[in-house]
């Protein structure tokens, strides 16, 4: 039985799927699983990895690796490739890892290390942040070896990463026949990491980088500023919502509840210059607004910051603090 089964998702990435295999490839523990899941792209990803995989033939067979392409029928959307990719996978962790980023080479050795050592169902860890080839280290705001509230509660408040590419899990909590994926595209990651903490008894965190998240300024993620996002954003939120209630630990998290609520609404200031996104933000979660405003966990700069997009002041918002970062 493979160590760590890894999931990546393949879908137009054909400029960056050479340099994630390679570094998948260069792992140093043995024993990986990897799933390259064909979301039908169409472009000459496949034919790309189907390169590198050869080149690596030799290191593939010596460090025991599993490497499986598996084509979807249609093109499903990444939930259903991450819910695919789970069911198929055969290691005793799973962790994640998009096509357009790359690992560091003790990646997988150091979470499932850790993992082991410590009992641990979820391992977490920090992250660099790429930018126009300048990486930057990104932190979690948090500590190693506390209770499951506390990391639920740190992420939705976000001060733990929402992505699953940071989070190498036991493969029985991903294959628990109650686990739930979600069915839009926008925050599909909170909502599975929420159910990911929920579902652990015990948790770690492995504070060093060890993946390299590419800020692609053409992906839909950054590029996509219609309201169909906004709304698939809120739809997740619900459903994160219905989690917490569904298992009677809402009330626990009354005053993290406030800031996801706030941070949901925040997805429409991307085009805040259009009327109908500033009447799409004050209609997402208006009940939210003042007990935002009061919230004893908000700082006092983010309620500056809501009540001049309330006013309708962000534009000149941005223009003050994009000054005094300069």
């Amino acid at each position: 039985m493979p160590k760590i089964s890894v999931i990546i998702p393949i879908y137009g990435v054909e400029k960056y799927i050479e340099r994630c295999a390679r570094s998948l490839f260069e792992q140093t523990l043995d024993d990986i699983e990897y799933i390259f899941i064909d979301d039908c792209s169409p472009d000459a990803s496949i034919k790309i990895l189907e390169c590198i995989i050869e080149k690596y033939r030799i290191r593939i067979s010596e460090k025991n690796y599993s490497v499986k392409i598996e084509r979807l029928p249609s093109n499903r959307g990444l939930p259903a490739v991450r819910m695919h990719g789970n069911i198929m996978a055969s290691g005793d962790y799973i962790i994640h890892c998009d096509s357009d980023d790359w690992v560091e080479r003790e990646w997988a050795e150091t979470l499932y290390r850790k993992a082991i050592k410590d009992n641990l169902d979820v391992v977490i860890c920090d992250y660099f942040r790429v930018i126009n080839g300048h990486k930057e280290e990104c932190k979690n705001k948090c500590f190693d070896h506390r209770s499951k509230d506390y990391y639920i509660g740190n992420l939705l408040t976000k001060k733990c990463i929402t992505a699953v590419w940071n989070k190498l899990v036991k493969r029985s909590i991903y294959q628990r026949d109650d686990f739930q994926y979600p069915k839009f595209n926008m925050w599909e990651d909170y909502y599975i990491s929420i159910q990911i903490f929920y579902y652990s008894k015990r948790i770690g965190y492995a504070n060093v980088p060890l993946y390299n998240y590419y800020y692609n300024n053409q992906s839909i993620c950054y590029n996509d500023h219609s309201q169909e996002r906004i709304k698939q954003v809120v739809l997740n939120c619900n459903s994160i919502l219905t989690f917490l209630k569904h298992h009677n630990i809402e009330s626990r998290f009354s005053s993290e509840i406030i800031v996801l609520k706030n941070n949901a609404k925040n997805e429409a200031l991307s085009s805040f210059r259009s009327s109908e996104f500033y009447q799409m933000w004050k209609n997402i979660y208006p009940e939210n607004n003042m007990k935002y405003l009061f919230s004893r966990i908000v700082s006092l700069k983010d309620k500056i910051r809501f009540i001049t997009v309330w006013l309708g002041l962000y534009p000149t918002w941005l223009k003050i603090t994009n000054r005094a970062q300069k």
